[in-house]
């Protein structure tokens, strides 16, 4: 009965708890998960995106604005976690209720594993390209099978797997920069492309940032077990700013050099294309680890709020991964752009909402114990309802061209709650005894 108990519980990874002091980790422990996280294909797409209608300095600067508000955006929901100890889905009830809190656990597993199909298609028609006997959806569910492993053991495994593929990935990327930028015709002639389309500069940010926005949102989910709250902050930057920028300007240099972002193709036809399926095989099982991880620990909330023990947190590993194998096999990856920004417009209200609860609301002071006895069982619809006004800013601005509609999204969300709270006179640093007695 006892080993019963010690299987189940390691399987957990403390989903439904703060994780022990002693199990948080160093910096290049937390460096690890969060760049091999970061670090997948769709920097090229997005790299086609901007560059078909943006000059290469325009692009750039695009890139940074976007990383960097990504990044901080993670930095601050990880710091949050690293400090509270808790997953994204037990912060989130704390501002929405337990029951409410079920709806944001929904959108970011549906999303979660929606990204991971994206992914797994891709990396299917890579491995067939190097190995034509072997079928695109044999590639790609293979890749899954391999993930969902992973995923499975919890944060040590994708701990393990950081730790080897980030050095392999960074001495990678910046073998592909030379090798795109020489393929390309040389720095002069990628830097006086003149793109055939117009892309508006706050539509190239709203993609950048769409792109990962929904990881920086969950970035707690990885950063509870971090020790300090500077390593979280390392970590994010190291994996926004500069991972990503990186494997973005090899899909810049690709496009500006031949008008795609085929870097398969690019290598395949240097023969290299094992060391394609090798760099995106690294690449992609460490963003997908943890995307599955997050589904599970997404679903597990939800059935937690509403008391069902059936299901753990490794048998909705295992779920994730069928529907993440389903999404792959019917081809979702044709709509990437479509989902990038559906993304954008959803999720980023959820963050603002937590943070504006944690930093100005005065939750931060809280220890993690303090805040989960505070939770409310049903709903909280001063988040509920911040969130929904965040959503409709961020969906109408984008339908509009104006501004950068993920950001809008967020910060009308949090000031919306931040309204809310202080005029129902609840600020989350007054103890729960005298906020109500107001």
């Amino acid at each position: 009965m006892e080993d019963a108990v010690a299987f189940q519980q390691r399987f957990m990874d403390h989903a439904l708890e703060p994780v022990p002091e002693k199990e948080q980790r160093g910096l290049v422990s937390t460096v690890g998960v969060f760049v091999a996280w970061v670090i997948t294909t769709t920097p090229f797409l997005v790299a086609a995106a901007l560059a078909s209608g943006m000059s290469f300095w325009t692009a750039v600067a695009a890139l940074l604005v976007g990383t960097t508000i990504t990044a901080t955006v993670g930095m601050l929901v990880g710091i949050l976690g690293q400090r509270t100890r808790l997953t994204s889905y037990l912060v989130s009830r704390i501002v929405y209720g337990a029951k409410g809190s079920t709806l944001i656990s929904v959108l970011i597993a549906i999303l979660a594993v929606g990204f991971v199909g994206v992914i797994a298609s891709f990396l299917g028609a890579v491995i067939s390209a190097g190995l034509p006997f072997l079928p695109v959806w044999a590639g790609s569910l293979s890749f899954v099978i391999f993930a969902t492993f992973i995923a499975l053991v919890g944060y040590k495994g994708l701990s393990v797997v950081g730790q080897i593929a980030v050095p392999l990935l960074w001495a990678l990327g910046i073998f592909l920069v030379v090798k795109t930028l020489s393929s390309a015709g040389g720095f002069g002639h990628i830097t006086a492309f003149v793109p055939k389309g117009s892309l508006p500069f706050g539509v190239a940010v709203t993609i950048v940032v769409a792109d990962w926005i929904t990881g920086a949102t969950i970035a707690s989910d990885i950063a509870r077990f971090s020790k300090r709250a500077r390593d979280v902050a390392i970590a994010a930057y190291l994996g926004w700013v500069v991972s990503y920028s990186l494997f973005a300007l090899i899909g810049l240099f690709a496009y500006y050099g031949s008008g795609s972002t085929d870097i398969v193709g690019l290598l395949a036809g240097q023969g290299l294309i094992g060391l394609a399926i090798f760099v995106f095989f690294v690449a992609l099982i460490s963003s997908t680890d943890v995307n599955l991880y997050a589904f599970s620990l997404a679903l597990t909330n939800l059935c937690d709020a509403f008391g069902i023990k059936s299901l753990s947190r490794a048998a909705w590993v295992v779920i994730g991964g069928i529907i993440t194998a389903l999404i792959s096999l019917l081809g979702y990856a044709n709509t990437f752009l479509p989902f990038l920004l559906t993304i954008g417009v959803i999720i980023p209200a959820y963050a603002g909402v937590v943070l504006a609860h944690y930093y100005i609301l005065g939750a931060s002071r809280r220890t993690s114990e303090e805040l989960v006895a505070r939770i409310e069982p049903g709903i909280r619809w001063t988040g509920i309802v911040s969130f929904i006004v965040g959503v409709a800013v961020a969906y109408f601005t984008n339908q509009a061209n104006i501004g950068i509609p993920a950001l809008q999204g967020l910060v009308i969300a949090g000031l919306v709650y931040t309204a809310l709270e202080m005029g129902l006179g609840r600020r989350a640093s007054v103890p729960a005894a005298t906020a109500s007695a107001r």
